[in-house]
C-alpha cells in the first residue's frame, strides 16, 4: 500500500484570486484477489482468502451469486465481479467553492475564495466518481456554495453526490448501521471498482476524517477482528484521546474493548497523518468511531 498526498491550485477567472485546494489521500495501489466475494471486505475475513486465485468456474460460480444491484441515481447498478482489481482512492478536502474571511485575516489566518465550478472541475480531473457532503444546506449556504448550485454543478460536471449532513465538531448523526449501508454502496459503486470518493465538510478534517476512519474499518484496512475467549476492555481513555484539541464531553473515560480501540487508533492516526494533525477532532467523533467497530464485530 502506497500513500499519497497532493496539492493543487487554480484559478478563479471571476475573481482572479488565487487559492490552494488542499486534499490528502490514502492511495490504495492494491490488487486484490478474492476466492468467494460478492460484498466489500469485512475486518472479520481472513487475510489468506485474499491470497486465493479463483479458477474460471469459481468466477461462474461467483457470477450467477453476485450481490444485489444497487440504485445510483436511479439507475441499477451491479456489483462488480472481479478476479483482482485496484481499489479506488480516497481523497479528503475543503468545501468547494468555500469563501470566508473576505474581508480580512482573523487571528492571523487568511481569506478564502474558491471558485465552486473549477473546484469540482478539478475532482472530475481526479477521476471522483462521488462526493460525499458532510454540510448541511444552511452551512453550504454560509460557505458560498449554496445547494441548488452545487447540485446543478456537479450533474452538469458528472460526479454524484452523497450527502451526509453533521452537525460540525460532531458524529454523523445516523445510525452505525445507516452510515454501514452508504458506506456499502460507495464501496460497491466506485472503490471497487477503482473510482475515488472524495469527502469533504468545512476543512476536510473533522466530520470528513470521520468518514474516511469508517471507509478504511469497512474495508479492513485497519486490522481483522480476532475471537478472544475472554476480551480485555479498557476504560481509561488513551494518549491521543485525552488532549486539549477535544472538546464536548466532560468525560473521556468509557469501557471499550482494547482491540477495538487498537482499529480506532489505526485509523485516526493514519488520517491525521495523511491530512492533518487535528483530524477527527471531537470526543463524539471518536466515540462514534467506537460505536461502528462495535456494530460491525456484532453483525459480522
Amino acid at each position: 500500500m502506497s500513500l499519497q498526498s497532493d496539492k493543487f491550485s487554480t484559478t478563479s477567472q471571476s475573481t482572479c484570486t488565487t487559492f490552494n485546494s488542499n486534499h490528502s489521500s490514502v492511495s490504495l495501489s492494491l490488487s486484490l484477489t478474492f476466492s468467494n466475494s460478492s460484498l466489500p471486505l469485512s475486518p472479520k475475513r481472513s487475510f489468506q482468502s485474499l491470497r486465493h486465485t479463483p479458477s474460471d468456474s469459481e468466477l461462474g460460480e461467483r457470477a450467477s451469486h453476485s450481490a444485489p444491484d444497487l440504485l445510483v441515481n436511479g439507475a441499477s447498478v451491479s456489483a462488480p465481479v472481479l478476479s483482482s482489481f485496484t481499489l479506488g482512492n480516497l481523497l479528503l478536502s475543503s468545501c468547494p467553492g468555500k469563501k470566508v474571511r473576505l474581508q480580512g485575516p482573523v487571528r492571523g489566518r487568511s481569506g478564502v475564495c474558491r471558485n465552486l465550478e473549477t473546484d469540482l472541475m478539478r475532482m472530475k480531473e481526479l477521476g471522483v466518481g462521488c462526493i460525499v457532503c458532510c454540510l448541511d444546506d444552511g452551512e453550504l449556504e454560509f460557505l458560498g456554495a449554496r445547494w441548488p448550485e452545487y447540485e446543478r454543478l456537479t450533474r452538469q460536471i458528472g460526479i454524484d453526490v452523497l450527502r451526509l449532513p453533521t452537525p460540525e465538531g460532531l458524529a454523523p448523526s445516523l445510525s452505525a448501521s445507516s452510515l454501514n449501508e452508504h458506506l456499502t454502496v460507495l464501496i460497491h459503486t466506485y472503490t471497487l471498482r477503482g473510482i475515488p470518493v472524495l469527502v469533504h465538510c468545512r476543512g476536510g478534517v473533522g466530520r470528513a476524517g470521520v468518514v474516511a476512519c469508517c471507509w478504511m474499518i469497512r474495508l479492513g484496512l485497519c486490522g481483522w477482528f480476532t475471537e478472544m475467549n475472554q476480551p480485555s476492555f479498557h476504560s481509561m481513555a488513551p494518549s491521543w484521546l485525552s488532549n486539549d484539541s477535544y472538546r464536548g464531553s466532560n468525560s473521556y473515560t468509557f469501557p471499550v474493548r482494547r482491540d477495538t480501540l487498537e482499529m480506532v487508533e489505526t485509523a485516526i492516526c493514519l488520517v491525521r497523518r495523511r491530512r492533518s494533525v487535528k483530524a477527527v477532532e471531537t470526543y463524539e467523533q471518536v466515540k462514534f468511531l467506537v460505536d461502528f467497530v462495535e456494530y460491525l464485530r456484532d453483525s459480522a
